[in-house]
């Protein structure tokens, strides 16, 4: 583990270099501020100005108050309990604050003639002017003031030569009319020097106590600062950096606010951008997040976020907990380096905060993706997360065509990958318990299978690169599964043959891929799953190994039922292609409509199936006239409409399907019959039955005649293949596998009549 514990920092360091977004860029750095902190030990005194202005939280008894004196002017029963459990309200690190959305709502109330020019009506208007009195006591508690005296006393403390027309001058104070100062519009004195106002107010904070409440504090101060530091372990010893850590994960884990997981999808929509116009009396919908199993949460959030792209990721409100999480994951060193983060991630209930360190894996700490592999739960987020990486623009050329950088980003990537890929191989083969690697491995191939079966072809071009570039990821890991054995490092005496690893991680497979969520169709839209059959296909051929040896495999029993149940699998998603009749449609989050199913023409791929080998398996297990009945039996013709009527069109799209299907797999079964790999399969049954309904088919169908339920399927109105770099028509089909059989098969001379 030693060893792959060094790949993997190294490997960490390579994503660092490539892909970390640059934000410690030298040409940032002010040098006219830093020569003013040189010389006046400004950072010194801006943290003590900070503080002096930094004001006591609210408490709940302010809140009342003034709602109490808003019931009285307006005959009204409103409460603080009443807002806080509605969510408008909330208590954040010790202090309480406003959502956004909510802020933005009472915005129309306060200042109609700015917020809400147009006179809309103001959704939940009475109870949002009641809430205006609680933002208006929240605001004006932080426009705090500092007076002369004081401010002079902090100046000459660190810098008798200052006085304070250095800091109107420099904006970043004002001078009010009553010979007090407020915090000016000049912020880049505080961003500049962030690093050392934070280090400074963390002694000056904390001091010897470092408790909880102090940190609190800590995070309450730089949240008022605006500026978080992001080289705070250069200003601070170690130990105070680790406690840093420590203090961070307390608070995430007591917070109340975090606890209340019921309430998040609630809190995130209410802590949206105004830009939103996020409605308040608007259903929350009720969303199930798998919070033990990272892979299925990451695949839901994706999901849910179709339809609300900002779930869990503004919390405006949220500042102390974002920089509190930012401190884990900036300050996990050490031998196990992000160990604290990703036991957060797998072991927090909040799906706030794992969302939350996902999107800093993806988007600001690359580097973590690496550490990811360390954790069976956490590998597929390895492989997630690293398609949505982008090359830094330093390891592109300037000026250049923009082709020629993608393809030098997709050669950076895959280099990534393919390391990836390597370790994640090797932690399977040395692992005590291989047999736990199913799931992530099934969670890489159904990722990667999509992914090579997705075709757009509006945008040919590129389309055709990532599809070659996820087919050869995809074949890549398949080929390693047939290939990979146990390393049996401390085995004794030490094997003769060394197990397959693929013997031990297929049951998991094959366990989670019927497990995986599945979520409701956007369009009513029905789509052959080419990517589930493919997959399904190759995990069929990886069970046929040779697994009869009990020393090596005494799981051969469970190995051994493996094929027919894949083939059932497969069977279950071609009979529910061919038969069902309604769908649900997913139009919102929640809401799901039930609707006539209508099958897409864009099947990109059906030609790259191995659908030979399935189709013998199929033949194994009497499967495939059990198929054809069902196909059959569940066309319904519109017998009074025509051949342009949808639902004829639909059910001519069921034939011409499951008709290619059949010409693409004796096609392929007559050319690699004497293979290996159909030594124990009915190959040359397979064959016959294949010509008998591919015969059948051809003849029923190549003619119009709605009377009796038939249509041609070979007319150019039947041309619902996708145009992409497979397709190819079925007459085209047809004619090769009449070739083939006029070639081979003597019999029935005219069976591959065609007609039309």
């Amino acid at each position: 583990m030693n060893y792959i514990s060094t790949k993997i920092a190294a490997l960490s360091n390579k994503f660092a270099s490539y892909c970390k977004p640059q934000t410690h860029l030298d040409k940032n750095i002010d040098t006219e501020i830093m020569g003013d902190d040189l010389q006046y030990n400004l950072s010194a005194i801006l943290t003590d100005i900070l503080l002096a202005l930094f004001a006591p939280s609210v408490t709940e008894a302010n809140i009342q108050a003034v709602i109490d004196q808003y019931n009285t002017d307006n005959n009204t029963t409103y409460s603080f309990s009443y807002f806080y459990h509605k969510g408008w309200i909330r208590y954040i690190n010790g202090k309480y604050v406003v959502p956004a959305a909510v802020r933005s709502n009472i915005w129309k109330v306060e200042k109609p003639d700015v917020f809400n020019r147009h006179g809309n009506p103001v959704d939940m208007e009475a109870d949002t002017r009641a809430m205006l009195p609680v933002l208006i006591l929240l605001r004006e508690n932080e426009d705090t003031l500092i007076d002369a005296a004081t401010l002079t006393t902090i100046i000459q403390r660190y810098s008798p030569e200052l006085n304070a027309d250095f800091f109107t001058r420099k904006n970043i104070l004002n001078l009010k009319p009553d010979g007090s100062y407020q915090l000016g519009n000049q912020k880049d004195y505080f961003w500049q020097l962030r690093n050392r106002i934070a280090a400074n107010g963390w002694r000056k904070i904390m001091g010897n106590s470092e408790t909880l409440d102090d940190f609190r504090k800590y995070l309450r101060f730089l949240d008022f600062v605006e500026a978080y530091p992001d080289q705070l372990e250069t200003y601070l010893p170690h130990y105070t950096i680790e406690k840093i850590k420590e203090l961070s994960l307390q608070l995430l884990n007591e917070e109340t606010d975090l606890r209340e997981v019921e309430n998040e999808v609630r809190n995130s929509r209410l802590d949206e951008d105004h830009t939103k116009h996020v409605k308040l009396s608007d259903p929350v919908p009720t969303l199930t997040f798998a919070t033990d199993d990272l892979y299925t949460f990451a695949k839901q959030l994706q999901h849910y976020r179709v339809f609300d792209d900002n779930l869990f990721l503004l919390n405006y409100s949220r500042n102390a907990h974002h920089i509190a999480i930012k401190f884990i994951v900036d300050f996990d060193f050490g031998d196990k380096r992000f160990s604290t983060a990703i036991e957060l991630l797998k072991e927090t209930a909040n799906p706030y905060i794992k969302a939350f360190i996902i999107w800093l894996a993806e988007h600001t700490y690359p580097e973590m993706l690496p550490y990811f592999l360390t954790n069976v739960e956490l590998a597929p987020l390895s492989f997630m997360l690293l398609d949505e990486q982008k090359v830094n623009d330093r390891w592109l050329q300037q000026g250049v065509n923009f082709n020629d950088n993608l393809v030098k980003s997709d050669r950076i990537l895959d280099e990534l990958w393919n390391e990836t890929l390597d370790i994640l191989m090797e932690l399977a083969t040395t692992a005590p318990h291989p047999d736990e690697y199913g799931k992530p491995f099934a969670a890489l191939l159904k990722e990667l299978a999509h992914q090579t079966f997705y075709f757009n072809p509006s945008n040919y071009h590129r389309s055709t690169q990532l599809h070659q570039r996820s087919k050869d990821r995809y074949d890549r890991v398949l080929t390693a599964l047939k290939s990979a054995r146990l390393a049996l490092k401390n085995h004794f005496p030490k094997a003769r043959v060394k197990p397959l690893l693929s013997a031990f991680i297929l049951p998991g497979m094959v366990d989670s891929l019927e497990e995986f969520p599945e979520f409701p169709w956007r369009n009513g839209m029905l789509p052959l799953d080419n990517d589930q059959i493919d997959l399904k296909i190759e995990l069929l051929r990886l069970s046929r190994a040779d697994f009869s040896d009990d020393a090596l495999y005494p799981q051969n029993a469970l190995l051994n039922t493996l094929p027919e149940r894949i083939s059932h699998d497969i069977y279950a998603i071609l009979n529910t292609y061919f038969t069902r009749t309604d769908i649900e449609a997913e139009r919102g989050i929640n809401e799901i409509e039930s609707m006539p199913v209508k099958r897409t023409s864009s099947n990109f791929g059906i030609e790259i199936l191995d659908v030979a080998y399935l189709l013998a398996n199929f033949e194994q297990f009497n499967l495939i006239g059990q198929l054809t009945g069902e196909m059959k039996k569940g066309l319904t013709f519109n017998t009074a409409g025509n051949a342009y009527d949808d639902q004829n069109q639909e059910q001519s799209q069921k034939i011409s399907v499951f008709l290619k299907l059949l010409l693409v797999g004796y096609i392929g079964l007559s050319e690699r019959k004497e293979k290996r790999e159909y030594d124990n399969l009915p190959a040359k049954e397979t064959l016959k039955e294949l010509q008998e309904l591919i015969g059948d088919l051809a003849l029923t169908y190549n003619t119009d005649d709605l009377g009796n339920s038939l249509m041609d399927v070979f007319t150019f109105r039947s041309y619902l293949f996708t145009r992409d770099l497979y397709s190819q028509e079925l007459d085209a089909l047809l004619y090769q596998a009449r070739s083939i059989r006029n070639r081979q098969v003597t019999d029935r001379a005219g069976i591959f009549i065609f007609e039309g």
